[in-house]
This record gives structure tokens, C-alpha cells and sequence, in this order.
């Protein structure tokens, strides 16, 4: 089969100021012996965007639970050799995945032609909450502009994690960028996600 383009996932994860709200953090969680398990749309996306003919690329960033910002850009960077010149390119950020390449992107850059950008439930950083390392300059967001040919925002109105406004405060300084609203999705721990895989193979 004839390969239509290549997908670069950067998943989720947590970051802190520092030790101590790491720290925090553990104390108040509990431990769950028997986790519930659940789909994850991603993996639904590799199948159908692999039976499609896209080469998936996931990438596993460092320390997910503590991640730092400067480890994960060092690892993002590895994939740069694997990026096809010329190739229709994908990159998708989830969650602090998002937050990393807003703020990469803001502040660098891309070391390969982006043809479509697509951040999931991003976040903001603000004084009452921290995503640590991965806060970025909100003067700088419209750098973004020429970093990619397209670039995709989803959002639910009802996630509690990241807030919706956070994805309207980006969308409004992106010129051309699209924000993709919902209303019952949460923070996206859903089995598919058909709309995201419309806009990838969707031809522009």
C-alpha cells in the first residue's frame, strides 16, 4: 500500500513547580490495586489510520507522571530523522502533549513541515494552576501561525482538567486556526475519536 503520510503522537501527562508539589500530589492520591482499564482512542487511531495507509509514529515521552519540558523537547527532536521530506505530516498533542508543542512552537522552529497541527485539550498556564515546565508565553502563541499549514484545536466545554477557555484564548490569537467544540466529551478518555480522523484525511 501506497503511503499516504506519517502521524506523530506526543501523549499526556503531569508536571509540577517542583519536588514538593510532586510530592503533594502522591500523598493525596490513592492507591488502586485493581485499576479500571479503558480504550484509549489513540490506539483506535493507530488501527484506522494504519489500515489507511499513514505511518503512526507514538511517541513514548520521558517521566510522564514528573515530565519536564526540556527532557521532552531533547526526545520529540529524536523523531526529526524519521520525518519524511516532502511527506503530508501529522503531529498530535493530548493534553500536556499540547501544552508541549504550543510552547515548542511557539519558541522554535519546527525541525520538519508540519502539514497539520492538531492540540487536544490544552491548557493555559495561570496563577491558581501550574502544568509546571510546559507553561508557555501567551505573547508568542501567533508564532505558530507559520509553523504549520493547518492547525486544529478540540475541546470540550465539560472538561474538567483543562479549561475549555484556555483553547478559545489560543484560537483567538492563531489566525486561521479552527477550534473544534464539544459539549459532553470531558478530557477526550473516550474508545474513538471519528471527528479527529476526519480532519486528518481530509484533503486541503
Amino acid at each position: 500500500m501506497e503511503k499516504k503520510g506519517q502521524v506523530v503522537f506526543i501523549h499526556g501527562g503531569d508536571s509540577y513547580n517542583n519536588d514538593q508539589a510532586f510530592y503533594e500530589h502522591l500523598r493525596i492520591q490513592e492507591y488502586e490495586p485493581h485499576p479500571e482499564s479503558y480504550k484509549r482512542w489513540r490506539d483506535w487511531l493507530q488501527v484506522e489510520l494504519e489500515a489507511a495507509g499513514y505511518e503512526w509514529l507514538f511517541m513514548a515521552m520521558p517521566n510522564k507522571q514528573n515530565a519536564d519540558y526540556e527532557a521532552w523537547k531533547i526526545w520529540f527532536e529524536k523523531v526529526v530523522p524519521f520525518i519524511e521530506v516532502d511527506n503530508d505530516t501529522h503531529v498530535i498533542g493530548y493534553s500536556l502533549g499540547a501544552c508541549f508543542l504550543l510552547r515548542y512552537l511557539s519558541e522554535n522552529e519546527s525541525p520538519f513541515h508540519i502539514s497539520k497541527l492538531h492540540l487536544i485539550a490544552l491548557a493555559l498556564p495561570t496563577d491558581s494552576e501550574s502544568i509546571g515546565s510546559f507553561g508557555v508565553d501567551t505573547k508568542i502563541i501567533d508564532r505558530i501561525e507559520a509553523r504549520a499549514e493547518v492547525i486544529n484545536l478540540y475541546h470540550s466545554k465539560n472538561d474538567t482538567i483543562c479549561p475549555y477557555a484556555d483553547s478559545e484564548k489560543v484560537a483567538a490569537v492563531i489566525s486561521g486556526a479552527k477550534l473544534h467544540t464539544f459539549t459532553d466529551r470531558g478530557h477526550f478518555l473516550q474508545p474513538e475519536f471519528p471527528e479527529l480522523l476526519a480532519e486528518i484525511q481530509k484533503i486541503t
